[in-house]
This record gives structure tokens, sequence and C-alpha cells, in this order.
């Protein structure tokens, strides 16, 4: 009896520790199986934020632009690029050129004074163009024309412009001509003041009394004209090219009739306003310049009598 029970024990004790360790391998494996079903959660909801994060930057109708809204994305980055560079060229050579009058013996302000205007003018144009760009952009990532022929906002403000593009082109086509044709006038003056001669040979002095200045002064001004007939030709086929391609792509009024006509009238007062407020200050200039130029040839034939 007493080795029964002995035995009962032994065989108990050993199902009891078979079972314990039965029972301990399914737990492993259970949290195994937890760890690794939290592991591949977290990958995908990772994998997923980045997938989102990449959609956020990627238009997926981006297939579906149409040519002239490529090419108008892509210019306005160009266009960019290249006042960067301008602003980039702009700031090295003001540094350059106030450097030099700062440290030079004489110092001319005007010439400081006739910097800044300058070169606020060349970062007023970066900014717009960076706004512009920005604008394009942040559109591109949003914009369908998958399922319709969307006008955006940037689209609209962009055919107006073109629309009134050649006004603006010709305004300042105009005003690069009087420009140069003043400096000519006023070199040919100096020139004739200077250098006594008949009238009609004014131009002859400047080549034989080795002055390099109006020499220089008299023909990049006539480079100039030649340069901005050029460009107002380039520039006016492009505006066309660019304001036609975006019609073709719609068959229905973009802008009305009404609007464009009077954005027209707008423009041209505007730009009529600019261009005689600086062909009159640029007349008034030339007048001082001219008196004050007399002023000193009668000074020197006064002290050489």
């Amino acid at each position: 009896m007493e080795e029964f029970v002995t035995k009962y024990i032994n065989i108990d004790r050993s199902n009891e520790t078979t079972a314990s360790n039965f029972n301990y391998e399914p737990r492993m494996n259970s949290l195994k199986i937890h760890l690794n079903t939290q592991n591949t959660s977290y990958d995908t909801i990772n994998n997923q934020f980045l997938s989102s994060k990449k959609h956020k930057k990627e238009n997926p109708y981006k297939i579906y632009f149409p040519i002239f809204y490529k090419k108008e994305l892509n210019n306005s980055y160009a266009t960019l690029i290249a006042w960067i560079v301008i602003l980039t060229l702009a700031t090295a050579g003001s540094c350059w050129m106030i450097t030099n009058i700062i440290t030079s013996p004489v110092v001319n302000n005007w010439t400081i004074l006739a910097i800044i205007p300058l070169y606020g003018l060349a970062v007023g144009l970066f900014i717009f163009y960076l706004v512009k760009y920005l604008n394009f952009k942040s559109e591109s990532r949003t914009v369908n024309f998958k399922d319709e022929k969307v006008i955006s906002i940037n689209i609209s403000k962009l055919y107006k412009s073109l629309k009134v593009g050649y006004i603006n082109i010709n305004w300042m086509s105009l005003l690069s001509y009087t420009i140069s044709l003043i400096s000519l006038f006023v070199t040919c003056i100096v020139c004739y003041i200077l250098y006594p001669t008949s009238f009609g040979d004014v131009i002859t002095p400047i080549t034989l009394h080795n002055n390099y200045t109006f020499a220089i002064i008299f023909w990049g001004c006539v480079a100039v004209v030649i340069a901005t007939f050029i460009i107002q030709v380039c520039m006016l086929l492009g505006n066309y090219i660019r304001y036609t391609r975006i019609e073709n792509f719609y068959n229905f009024a973009i802008v009305n009739n009404e609007e464009i006509t009077n954005l027209k009238k707008k423009t041209n007062r505007r730009d009529a306003l600019i261009y005689f407020a600086i062909s009159f200050t640029l007349i008034l200039i030339v007048l001082l310049i001219i008196k004050l130029f007399k002023r000193n040839k009668k000074t020197k034939v006064v002290v050489n009598a």
C-alpha cells in the first residue's frame, strides 16, 4: 500500500511538471505573436503616415495637368531663379559701388541716391515673383483638371495680365526709347558745347577727340534702342502665344469682355501716368545738365581770357 501511494505521488508530480511546461510554451508563443502584431501595426501606421505625407506633396491628378498649366508653372519657377541671380548680382554690384564711393576722396552722394531706388526696385520685383511662384506651387498640389476644366484664382489673374500685357510691353518699350533718345540728345549737346563744330558734325567729335565716354554713351544708346525693339517683338509674340494657349484649352469665356475692356483702360491710364512722370523728370534733369555745362564752359572761356 505504501509503495503504491509513493508511485502515485511521483506520477502526479511528473504530470504536473509536464503540464506546467506544456502550459508555459503557449503563453510565450502568444506573447511573441502579440509583440509581432504590435510591431506590424506600428509599421503599418508609419507607412500610412509617410504615404499620406507624400501624397500631400504630390498631386495625384498631376498627370492630367494641361500643357499651358505645366508651362506656366515652369515659367514662374524659371523667372524666380532669374530674379534670384539678378538680385544677387545687384547686391554684389551695389556693395562694390558703395564701398568705392565711400573710400574715394570725393564722396558722390548722388550716386548712392541713384543706387538705392534701383536696388529697391530689384528687391520689390523679386518679392513679387516669389509670391507668384509660391501661389502657383501651392495651387498645383490641389488643383484637379481630370473631372472639369478648372479656372482657379491664379489662372484668372494670369489670363487678365496676359490680355493687357501688350499694353505694358508697349509703354515700357516707349519709355526705353525715350530714355535712350534723351541720352543721345544730351550726349550730342554736351559734346557740341565742349567741342564746337558745325551742328551737322556733332557725331564727329565723339570719335575724333578720343573721348571714349561720349562714344560709349552714344553707341550704347543706339544698342539699347535696337535691343529694346527686338525684345519688344519677342515679348509681344510670347504674350500672344501664352493667352491663346489658355483660350484654346477652355471652351467658354474665362473673363467677360466688359471686365477686360475696363482693365485695359485702367492699365493704359496707369502706364501713361508713369511714362509722362518719368519723361518729365528726365527732361528737367537734362535741362539742368545742359545749363551746368554752359555755365562751366563760360567760366573756362573767361579764365582763359
